[in-house]
């Protein structure tokens, strides 16, 4: 857990190049009282109060090469130059060179956004549980995040093939119509929010209607721009969320797949087999799925001729199944759930067969299942291709 952020968390989220601040190498942000990065999703804000007297950028080499003089920061100016710790260094004042879409998330105008969730907490370990199944290249770019879901309560995460989805974890509040009934926080984002933990404050808001916009024009140009904010220690991030009036339906798949027939329940050996598989179909480079077979009291794993365990169950299965899945799609499922409760359920329908559920008390994920294609003599294609999956519907809202 992130307990305080200092110039060099601000550092890191500059990047390499100035493009989100308007320069042509990284800079920070200075007004007098606070210090900010920006990156091309979201902008980060410490106290930092300085003897300045208009905002101004100051690139973070010259701020390292500072920071070798003192660990804390301070800039003053005499003579019409700009001194760092006593070493003179240029700035540009940021008025000058900042974009707009830049400037109006680090001064938030109240006459230019509304409120439209107010304040709430959320538990910042839950963005690693999330993860896994968050696209972070997808043509269908509303993928590329985490949806928080305010109709619902509920966080989800969808990349095709899996989805992760946490119940209860934000509160229910209706939305605006004209609007996607959540928000979509960019991948990017959800990293780094997870990497920092923690109780997060956030709220959430939009623009006004008639405020000066600065998105892209395009498909979703027409859309009112939201934005969610977070307080983490001592650090305040401002997030302009992925556009968007289209998510995947996830509600169906999620329901069907978490009333299937087939229960287990993953006791110690059943998970420790199915990890010891997984971990040896993972070492294939070529074809990672891993075999379920379960029938009266047993089930057994296997990858390939590789690697083959049984297990006893503590209870009889309702119907033989085999299922073929991806050994790591599900073994993340199966960690995930394991930081939410005790007692985690596998459950499957071999009249279905399109997805292998995995949950635990609010933690729910569905891995599609692979479709195992056998050649006349027998042997799987699968060695030297990727088998095909099946991917989750996209149906929009």
């Amino acid at each position: 857990m992130k307990t305080h952020f200092t110039l060099k968390d601000l550092f890191k989220l500059s990047g390499k190049k100035g493009d989100p601040m308007g320069s042509e190498e990284s800079c920070i942000y200075f007004d007098g009282k606070i210090a900010a990065a920006a990156g091309h999703h979201a902008t980060l804000a410490i106290d930092c109060h300085q003897r300045i007297g208009e905002p101004i950028l100051v690139s973070v080499k010259d701020l390292k090469t500072a920071l070798t003089v003192a660990p804390d920061l301070t800039l003053w100016e005499r003579d019409g130059y700009l001194l760092a710790n006593g070493v003179r260094v240029p700035r540009v004042l940021a008025a000058t060179v900042v974009p707009p879409q830049t400037m109006e998330i680090l001064e938030l105008e109240r006459a230019h956004w509304r409120s439209i969730v107010r304040p709430f907490r959320i538990d910042g370990g839950l963005w690693k549980q999330l993860m896994p199944a968050m696209a972070g290249n997808d043509i269908r770019f509303y993928l590329n995040g985490a949806f928080m879901d305010f109709s619902t309560g509920a966080i989800v995460t969808v990349d095709g093939n899996r989805l992760h989805l946490i119940e209860g974890a934000i509160p229910v509040v209706q939305l605006p119509p004209e609007h996607l009934r959540g928000i979509i926080i960019p991948s990017g984002m959800v990293k780094l929010l997870s990497a920092v933990g923690g109780v997060q404050e956030s709220f959430v808001l939009e623009k006004r209607p008639g405020a000066p916009t600065h998105v892209v024009a395009g498909d979703t140009d027409k859309l009112p721009e939201r934005a969610i904010c977070f307080a983490v220690a001592n650090g305040r991030f401002r997030i302009r969320t992925i556009a968007s009036d289209n998510y995947p339906n996830y509600r169906e798949p999620f329901e069907r797949n978490r009333s299937h027939p087939v229960a287990i329940c993953l006791d110690v050996p059943a998970t420790s087999a199915l990890k010891t598989v997984a971990r040896v179909a993972g070492c294939n480079t070529n074809y990672d799925g891993i075999t379920i077979e379960g029938a009266g009291s047993r089930m057994r794993v296997s990858h390939l001729d590789r690697i083959s365990q049984e297990i006893a169950l503590g209870e009889t299965v309702s119907k033989p199944f085999t299922a073929l899945v991806r050994g790591g799609y599900l073994m993340n499922a199966i960690d995930a759930a394991g930081s939410f409760g005790v007692s985690v359920w596998m459950r499957y329908s071999p009249e279905d067969g399109r997805g292998i559920y995995v949950g635990a008390e609010d933690f729910h994920a569905i891995v599609m299942t692979m479709k195992d294609e056998v050649d006349e003599e027998g042997e799987s294609i699968a060695g030297t291709e990727k088998a095909e999956e099946k991917p989750l519907s996209t149906v929009g809202n």
